[in-house]
């Protein structure tokens, strides 16, 4: 297992002794037979840790809304709200709940998400709490784990007021698909990942296009070996009949898409961290998919970097990261034109102040894209940062 997998798992499953509870807040019903929740949040307050460990951002109105893993008075993650010249307000820091993981979803003035750990059942949970009225909290669904769903790592899409994730658990307990009536409260699994997934699941956020959710498996599959080198697969929200559009072989046409679909004139694109022809042992490629044929194509090999950040379309073109590489080997922001098949690096982190191994993909807002990196700034726990499609980069919050 590559070592920022390593990383996520450690950080994920720490275990942080020590917290103290707010007010509560009435819970809400979820299906029969599954258990939901009270969750406590506090306002940041003195004492507690420094956050850090920043997950993907999301744009919503003129402002950039994000999430720690861990840190904030509890240790246990925080909600956040950023301005793009870095006036940063903590919005929530969670006292049973833990581990936010992926990007915030909003419905009607809501900020959705999932936690990975935590939470009565200590399987995580879907959280919400108010953007605007003093950001007052939103009762939570614990999960229940199998054959219910359990650990989320990923985001939330909304899908008309429902929102899907991906999860471990499921019927076979090899990870699962599920869904949150943000009006109701209750909470469903759409799909369970068959047993011969041999260790796949998802851990990307889901894309929705022409009518289908659409994600990838980091493993499982039949292209390769045993545990399988991933899969794209797509499934019908409204039916949970569910299809896998293509395995990876851990050739040519790479291996391990641990990142979400981005979908670019017509097609959809995604990475993955190994495989490919572009170094002796394989550092990942940029791919695209056919929705209407499951075609799988090779666009892009890397000569180094793991690109663990979904794609974001930008001027035209899509905007990446990897995790290392770059001039300082450090990570770096990259472009790549699907029409030219030009790829460049346009900014390098230096590890320093600048921030080092951005793995969170890219917000446009304004004429600029925003990101977090896993470490490096000023105090070493990572950056939000901008940076503009010609590569000048400018830290805007140290965590």
């Amino acid at each position: 297992m590559r070592g920022y997998q390593v990383l996520l798992l450690a950080v994920v499953a720490l275990t942080i002794a020590g917290c103290s509870r707010g007010a509560a807040v009435p819970p809400v019903s979820g299906d029969a037979g599954k258990a939901s929740i009270t969750e406590s949040l506090d306002t940041l307050s003195t004492g507690g840790q420094p956050a850090r460990t920043p997950n993907e951002l999301v744009a919503i109105g003129h402002y950039l809304f994000g999430s720690t893993r861990d840190g904030g008075i509890h240790n246990r993650g925080e909600v956040f709200r950023v301005t793009p010249q870095g006036e940063f307000v903590v919005l929530r820091a969670f006292a049973d709940g833990a581990s936010p993981m992926g990007p915030l979803a909003e419905v009607n003035g809501t900020l959705f998400g999932t936690l990975y750990r935590g939470t009565a059942s200590h399987a995580g949970g879907v959280f919400g709490i108010s953007r605007d009225r003093d950001h007052q909290e939103a009762a939570l669904y614990s999960f229940a784990g199998d054959p219910d769903a359990a650990k989320p790592q990923a985001g939330l899409v909304n899908v008309n007021g429902t929102l899907y994730g991906t999860a471990s658990g499921g019927e076979n307990g090899t990870g699962s698909v599920f869904g949150y009536n943000t009006v109701n409260g209750r909470e469903f699994v759409l799909f369970s990942f068959p047993s011969t997934m041999r260790g796949g699941g998802s851990s990307s956020t889901l894309t929705y296009v022409n009518g289908k959710l659409w994600g990838t498996t980091p493993f499982g599959g039949q292209g390769c070996n045993s545990a399988g080198c991933g899969t794209v697969f797509a499934i019908d929200p409204a039916t949970g009949k569910q299809t896998f559009e293509y395995d990876f072989k851990n050739g040519a046409d790479g291996s391990e898409p641990w990142t979400g679909l981005t979908e670019f004139n017509g097609k959809l694109y995604g990475t993955t961290v190994s495989g490919g022809r572009g170094c002796s042992f394989g550092c990942g490629t940029i791919y695209s998919i056919d929705p209407a044929t499951g075609r799988e194509k090779v666009v892009y090999a890397f000569a180094a970097g793991y690109p663990y950040a979904q794609l974001s379309a930008f001027n035209g073109k899509l905007y990446g990261t990897i995790a290392t590489g770059g001039s300082a080997g450090e990570g770096a922001v990259y472009v790549f034109d699907p029409t030219t098949s030009s790829y460049t690096n346009v900014y390098s982190f230096q590890g320093g102040s600048d921030g080092a191994q951005p793995k969170t993909r890219l917000v446009p807002l304004g004429s600029y894209l925003f990101g977090t990196t896993f470490l490096g700034g000023a105090n070493g726990r990572g950056v939000v940062y901008r940076v503009t499609a010609g590569g000048r980069e400018r830290v805007i919050y140290a965590f």
